[in-house]
C-alpha cells in the first residue's frame, strides 16, 4: 500500500480512533457491498484518518492516491497508470483522497476506472460525494460533545482531549475543555488545534489550518451554494431549516429551494445536533461566512431579515 503525506482533514496527532468504532465497521461494510464509497464530512472532522484505519485492516490490494498535488489535466495519465497497477488484480481497493478539487474530472477518473476494471473498489475521500450510479455515501459525524444517558465515561470529544493532550492537561480546566468541546462540536481538527493553542472557550481565533480548509470548501461550492452560506453568518447560536428559509430567502435563491440547498451543503458545513435537530455553522465556517457577507452588497437586509423575521418562532 502506498502512503500519502499529512492531511489538514486528519485530526492532529490523534494516536487511535477515538468514538470511530462504529463508524469503522460501517465503512468496512460498505466497502464489502458496494464498488464505489464516498466518505464525506466537514474539514477536519478525521475522514482521512478513518480511511486510512480501514485501508489497513482490509484483506485486499489497497493503493492510496492523495490528489492534493493533481490538476485535472493530469488525471489521464494518473488513470492510465492505475489500470496498469490493477491490471489482473484481483478484489484490489483504490483508496482516493482529496479529490474535490478536481471537480467533474475527478468524478469522470473514477467512473472510467469502475467500468475499466470489473474487479475495482473505489474509496473515495472528500466532502462531497461523486453521484455516480450505486454509490454508498456515509457522512461522518463529528464526535459526540455529551455523554450518552447512563454512560460514565466522559464524552467522545473529551476522550479525544485526553488521549492526544493527556489526562492532567485535560483536569488542570475540565469545565474549559468541555466548553471547548462543545464550541467547535466535537469535530476533531479544529477542537485539537484550537487546545494546542490554548484557545480559550468562547474566543474569537480560529486557527489558520481550519480557517484555510473552510475558505477552501466555500470556494468549491456553487454561486446559490455561496449565497446561503454566507447568509447563514447572522446565526450565531444556531437555527433550524424554517428559520434559515425566512431569514435567508430571497432574491436569487427563493425561500422554497433554502432547504435544498441546505441540504446540499449541510454534510460538509454544518453541524447537526440530533436531539434538538438545530444546525450550528462551526467557528471556521462561520467566520468565512462573516467575512463574504461583509464584503457583500446584502450584509444590512439579511441582518434585518434575522433581526425580524427570526423572532416569528421559526428559530426556536
Amino acid at each position: 500500500m502506498t502512503t500519502t503525506p499529512h492531511h489538514t482533514d486528519d485530526a492532529p496527532d490523534a494516536s487511535q480512533l477515538v468514538g470511530r468504532g462504529r463508524d469503522l465497521a460501517a465503512l468496512l461494510v460498505r466497502l464489502a457491498t458496494a464498488r464505489l464509497v464516498c466518505l464525506t464530512g466537514l474539514p477536519g472532522v478525521g475522514r482521512t484518518r478513518l480511511a486510512r484505519e480501514v485501508a489497513g485492516q482490509v484483506r485486499r490490494d489497497v493503493v492510496w492516491e492523495s490528489a492534493a498535488c493533481y490538476e485535472p489535466e493530469m488525471l489521464p495519465g494518473v488513470g492510465a497508470r492505475l489500470r496498469h497497477r490493477f491490471a489482473g488484480v484481483r478484489g484490489p481497493l483504490l483508496v482516493l483522497d482529496d479529490i474535490d478539487h478536481l471537480g467533474g474530472a475527478g468524478t469522470a477518473l473514477v467512473a472510467s476506472l469502475l467500468l475499466d476494471l470489473p474487479e475495482l473498489t473505489v474509496l473515495v475521500v472528500a466532502e462531497r460525494p461523486c453521484h455516480l450510479r450505486g454509490e454508498s455515501v456515509m457522512v461522518l459525524r463529528p464526535l459526540a460533545v455529551r455523554a450518552a444517558p447512563g454512560d460514565d465515561r466522559p464524552s467522545e470529544a473529551l476522550q479525544l482531549l485526553r488521549a492526544v493532550l493527556g489526562d492532567a492537561a485535560v483536569d488542570r480546566d475540565p469545565e474549559g475543555a468541555a466548553r471547548l468541546c462543545r464550541r467547535f462540536g466535537g469535530v476533531p481538527g479544529p477542537l485539537l488545534e484550537a487546545a494546542r493553542a490554548g484557545t480559550a472557550a468562547g474566543a474569537d481565533e480560529v486557527g489558520p489550518e481550519q480557517r484555510a480548509a473552510a475558505a477552501r470548501s466555500y470556494a468549491r461550492c456553487s454561486r446559490v451554494e455561496r449565497l446561503l452560506w454566507r447568509r447563514l453568518a447572522v446565526f450565531g447560536d444556531g437555527f433550524r431549516r424554517e428559520a434559515a428559509a425566512e431569514v435567508c430567502g430571497g432574491g436569487r435563491l427563493p425561500a422554497s429551494e433554502v432547504p435544498v440547498v441546505l441540504d446540499r451543503i449541510a454534510p460538509h458545513v454544518l453541524i447537526r445536533d440530533p436531539e434538538t435537530a438545530r444546525y450550528h455553522v462551526p467557528p471556521a465556517q462561520l467566520a468565512v461566512a462573516q467575512t463574504e457577507l461583509e464584503r457583500s452588497d446584502e450584509w444590512w437586509s439579511v441582518v434585518l431579515a434575522h433581526r425580524y423575521r427570526a423572532p416569528t418562532g421559526a428559530e426556536s
